[in-house]
């Protein structure tokens, strides 16, 4: 269960070669526990279907119903299982070896690139769906009140005295910041001498990884970026990308609370508006 959810569970994502290496742990983890008793009576069983059948019912609840849930790793890793479980056999056999190894394969270097790929369309199109551009129509604290992570490590404060502050929020696992990032690079360059602006990455796991966060390939000036620390928090932000522009009193002056690429162009008129 443990590597049910390391190699099927994890937001990074295991890639082609775990998932592989996920079902062919499933297959042969039984019979391999198998050995280590004199005889698997219905109760071993039943104890070691507890575990899968918890996994599966919680991906159904989890996930909307559809011929993509089907093909989910953890239904693929569960109909394995089955087979392993039920086999009477302290080995499998050679040919179901073969069977069972051709269908692992077959499914993690090409079934399941098509539920993944349905997936993230499904992802984005609700996403896309529920996130209106729309402005923070409440007083949130001044600039010094945030504090952020730089790329040493070190907690530090934005000063917006000599210039203006644009924080672009975001995480990796949010399709509307990708396109705000590719949508809105030209338009920060061409700003740079009235404001400054940086992406705030906002953490959705208790521990994150530094090294890919300050390194992430979709934002091109890697000195730009920071992890949030407070900022989520105590300004009452659910969601991202959010655009929050402080001017040279660390004031919040603009706002905007998700991203379209239909109305890229009102959000820069809307930062332009409140630049001097």
């Amino acid at each position: 269960m443990i590597f049910w959810g390391l190699l099927f569970l994890d937001l990074n994502k295991p890639g082609l070669l775990g998932i592989f290496i996920g079902l062919g742990y499933t297959f042969y983890s039984s019979f391999i526990i198998r050995c280590f008793v004199e005889e698997e009576h219905i109760k071993l069983k039943i104890i070691k279907f507890i575990g899968p059948t918890i996994y599966v019912l919680l991906s159904l609840y989890t996930q909307k119903i559809s011929l993509y849930s089907l093909i989910s790793p953890i239904n693929m890793a569960f109909f394995i299982f089955c087979i392993a479980l039920f086999s009477k056999d302290k080995f499998p056999k050679k040919e179901v070896q073969f069977f069972v190894v051709a269908f692992i394969y077959l499914y993690s270097f090409s079934i399941y690139n098509v539920w993944d790929k349905g997936m993230r369309v499904n992802a984005r199109n609700n996403y896309d769906f529920e996130i209106q551009a729309k402005s923070i129509n409440r007083k949130i604290p001044d600039l010094s009140h945030y504090q952020f992570l730089n790329s040493d490590l070190d907690s530090i404060h934005l000063s917006g005295k000599d210039e203006y502050i644009i924080i672009e929020t975001w995480n990796e696992k949010c399709i509307p910041c990708f396109k705000a990032m590719a949508g809105m690079n030209d338009f920060y360059k061409n700003i740079a001498a009235k404001a400054k602006q940086y992406y705030v990455y906002i953490p959705v796991k208790k521990t994150v990884n530094y090294d890919k966060v300050f390194a992430f390939d979709k934002i091109e000036d890697k000195s730009s970026i920071l992890i949030d620390i407070n900022l989520q928090d105590d300004a009452l932000l659910n969601q991202y990308p959010v655009f929050l522009v402080f001017d040279k009193e660390g004031t919040l002056v603009f706002s905007q609370v998700g991203y379209k690429e239909s109305a890229k162009k009102d959000l820069q008129k809307g930062i332009l508006s409140v630049l001097d």
